[in-house]
């Protein structure tokens, strides 16, 4: 597809000039489709990145609603428009070298090998910096292992359920590690070898791991996996790598593990609340610098000390922010920072050390002001078993958190979480009048996994008592008018809206789902045969419940339950779960007379990637909301 450089850039700083012309009259605009308008907007810079030697940056800009990336000198001059590949949407991209980025597109596919169905396709491609030569590396997945500093023009990458090394320019491969006791899943070290891979034999996981004499052991019987370590990376001497595992908190936390004996050496960090996330590696390098993890924020342990005092500095600098180092030049002192809060989507700053000079290059959402935009708040309850529950409150602008209509938000997953990040969905309720609750029930991860655990054959039982339980407690703390509480979610959040007005008829004014589960027999039969084994196959099983059968927490089958208005909405590209559920869902509340709206997206997927979706969604939602809620509130 050909783009119009002239015509995407004019479109974006005729829209820049808009957000700095209009900012006063939105603010006087209370329309519903004025408030789904403004929050609804892509990112006008996203996943801006640096080239290696600083002198390039690249990011994705909105065009005709959906992403495409750019290129240009950092200091400004030509720019290159790199478009999303047919129908299938850009979800990242990265410098692979000063010459070549990597992209990774997804697209939405018809499977006909079994019946009718959709399915998500996964690519990796390559372009120059120029835009020229695009190769497509490969269609079934998009990882990749290691971009090799030292050697520009090629990358490691699975491909099937071997290890190759790609050429960037020719889109050609030669394998470098061929399949081995059918692991499916490799691990490199420092030095780019096959260290360690994951096989599975009669539903189990099995680790093995490369001795210095070639030879691959099975180590499934050593200490730190049969205390359900997982394997995050190595050290320089790939004797020793990064384990994590339960910690004495009762949290994953990070640990040393000697490869050759299995033991379990040291702990090098762990948080008493929360579990760690990921490895921190250097900018264009694979040395581990620190670890991640997940309070309200993403936040970073440091054991490298240059990045642990310039870290610091630059929160100092800014302050009162969430800070990321998202990039660095490799032969000088610039950086690329990223700041972010739950009121400020996202600014990115240039830093030269050198010069000791900070300026702002841009910001991800500069039509938005966020002194306009709500609070949010990090809450916790406890459960009618005692179980403490953590949360997030959003209050409007200029409210008092006191008796307000509510939208009690569960996330998606059921596996995930919630966190005070900004969040367009929140933040266009927010600017409606309503407030938002987001309870991180258990089966939520980040807490531990005793916390997940709790979660597990949970569907509609304990793990939606925790939102039920959410809800009262907002009523008994005066927050919320009991008569104003509607429930909202997407994905698992969708079923989660539909299963709690099933089993709470008359606690929410309303429940909206968006891209829901609603049959949960139908779609453990329709799941079952697309994945074998892994974690897919075990998200489905979840949803048995431990007693009684599917049907008994499946909202479809509770339909003569339902007193409380309903909106399914969902992507009829949704190759995650089905569009028939929703389907099925309006058919039963149909048939029993029930008061239901069914809004079908034209394209949006599982994600509501696109403006038009995104703006669907909240014209319907917020629309539904405030028929229900009964209130009309001035937005922000």
């Amino acid at each position: 597809m050909k783009i119009s450089l002239r015509r995407l850039l004019g479109g974006l700083a005729a829209a820049l000039l808009l957000a700095a012309s209009t900012a006063t009259v939105h603010a006087q605009q209370t329309s519903v489709a004025a408030t789904a308008e403004k929050f609804a907007q892509l990112p006008a810079f996203d996943q801006l990145q640096m080239s290696p030697n600083g002198a390039f940056i690249a990011y994705l800009t909105p065009f005709e609603g959906r992403k495409v990336l750019m290129i240009q000198h950092r200091l400004g001059g030509s720019q290159v428009a790199v478009p999303f590949h047919k129908n299938a949407d850009i979800d990242w991209f990265r410098w692979a070298s000063n010459g070549f980025l990597l992209i990774g597109y997804s697209q939405t596919q018809i499977d006909r090998s079994y019946v009718r169905s959709k399915r998500e396709k996964y690519m990796l491609a390559a372009i120059r910096r120029d835009g020229q030569n695009f190769q497509v590396l490969k269609q079934s997945g998009y990882g990749y292992y290691d971009l090799l500093p030292d050697d520009p023009n090629h990358i490691l990458a699975p491909y099937g359920e071997d290890v190759v090394e790609f050429d960037l320019a020719t889109g050609n491969h030669k394998v470098v590690q061929y399949s081995l006791m059918d692991i499916y899943a490799w691990h490199l070290d420092q030095q780019n070898e096959a260290r360690y891979g994951i096989a599975e034999k009669d539903g189990e996981t099995v680790p093995y791991y490369r001795m210095p004499d070639g030879e691959w052991q099975n180590v499934s019987n050593h200490e730190w996996a049969n205390k359900g370590f997982g394997i995050l990376g190595f050290f320089d001497d790939p004797q020793f790598a990064y384990g994590r595992g339960p910690s004495q908190h009762g949290t994953l936390g990070l640990f040393k593990v000697d490869m050759h004996s299995g033991k379990v050496l040291e702990e090098i960090y762990s948080h008493p609340k929360v579990d760690v996330d990921d490895l921190v590696v250097a900018p264009n390098t694979r040395r581990p610098i620190g670890v991640s993890y997940t309070l309200d924020h993403s936040e970073i342990f440091y054991w490298d000390d240059y990045y642990k005092k310039f870290h610091a500095f630059i929160n100092r600098a800014i302050p009162d922010r969430n800070n990321l180092i998202v990039g660095k030049a490799l032969d000088k002192k610039a950086y690329l920072i990223l700041s972010r809060s739950d009121q400020e989507p996202g600014v990115y700053y240039h830093f030269d050390l050198a010069e000791k000079k900070l300026s702002q290059v841009t910001a991800k959402h500069p039509e938005l002001d966020p002194t306009t935009l709500a609070k949010i708040s990090s809450v916790s309850f406890t459960a009618q078993d005692g179980l403490e529950i953590p949360g997030y409150l959003t209050i409007p602008v200029g409210m008092e958190a006191k008796n307000l209509p509510m939208v009690i938000m569960p996330h998606g997953g059921p596996r995930s979480r919630s966190d005070a990040y900004y969040n367009y969905i929140v933040q266009a309720i927010a600017a409606r009048g309503f407030a938002v609750f987001q309870p991180n029930f258990r089966g939520s991860t980040g807490y531990g996994p005793a916390f997940e655990a709790k979660g597990y054959h949970e569907w509609g039982g304990v793990m939606q008592r925790d939102v039920t339980d959410a809800t009262h407690w907002l009523i008994k703390e005066g927050i919320a008018d009991k008569n104003r509480i509607c429930i909202l979610g997407l994905s698992y959040g969708g079923y989660s809206a539909l299963i709690g007005a099933a089993q709470n008829p008359n606690l929410y004014a309303c429940a909206v789902s968006g891209n829901g589960v609603a049959d949960l027999p139908f779609f453990i039969g329709d799941k079952q045969y697309k994945f074998i084994g892994g974690e897919d196959l075990e998200w489905v099983k979840d949803m048995h419940p431990k007693e009684g059968e599917p049907e008994s927490v499946s909202p479809k089958h509770l339909a003569d339950k339902f007193e409380t208005p309903v909106l399914l909405i969902h992507a009829k590209d949704d190759a995650r779960v089905q569009l028939n559920q929703s389907d099925r869902m309006y058919d039963a509340l149909r048939s029993q007379k029930k008061d239901v709206k069914f809004v079908k997206i034209a394209k949006g997927t599982h994600w509501l990637v696109n403006r038009e979706a995104r703006e669907t969604f909240l014209v319907e939602s917020l629309t539904f909301l405030e028929k229900h809620l009964n209130t009309r509130v001035a937005a922000n």
